[in-house]
């Protein structure tokens, strides 16, 4: 059996190759996306984004052990960076929720969501506020399981 160091340094790559790997990573990573019907969840999605969006966000990630919340700011292609998390946070999912009814985690869901909603709006000025009230915030969800 393998130290867990001698495993770690079989992992190790070079500076000067990690170009390479990436490339590599990303070659295989586009082509599982556009041919394999078992790697990834079918999705709605019929197009790319082109990086020209703009406008603010609230974001969710449910995983099989964390939740992350953040508001997110799609900034358009006039400016570096082209998004800005103005705020997030992030929470372990307490083991009875994974396992216990539906009704419950997404209540525990549905609370953290509110909580990053609640502190964002009170940041605002009035004005901002006062829209961000009335218009509401458009949700972005995404659920990272893993797959068998």
């Amino acid at each position: 059996m393998r130290s867990r160091d001698t495993f770690l340094d079989e992992l190790r790559a070079p500076l000067s190759q990690l170009s390479e790997i990436a490339k590599c990573f990303e070659t295989t990573f586009n082509h599982i996306a556009a041919h394999s019907s078992t790697q990834f969840l079918p999705t709605p999605i019929i197009s790319l984004p082109s990086g020209s969006e703009t406008g603010t966000f609230l974001a969710l990630d449910l995983g099989g052990s964390n939740l992350r919340v953040a508001i997110v700011e799609l900034l358009g292609c006039d400016v570096d960076g082209r998004l800005r998390i103005t705020l997030q946070e992030n929470w372990l999912i307490p083991e009875p929720l994974k396992r216990g009814a539906a009704e419950a985690l997404f209540s525990w869901v549905a609370q953290r969501m509110a909580g990053i909603v609640e502190a964002y709006v009170g940041a605002l000025v009035d004005e901002e506020r006062e829209e961000v009230l009335r218009e509401g915030i458009p949700v972005g969800v995404a659920f990272s399981f893993p797959m068998q």
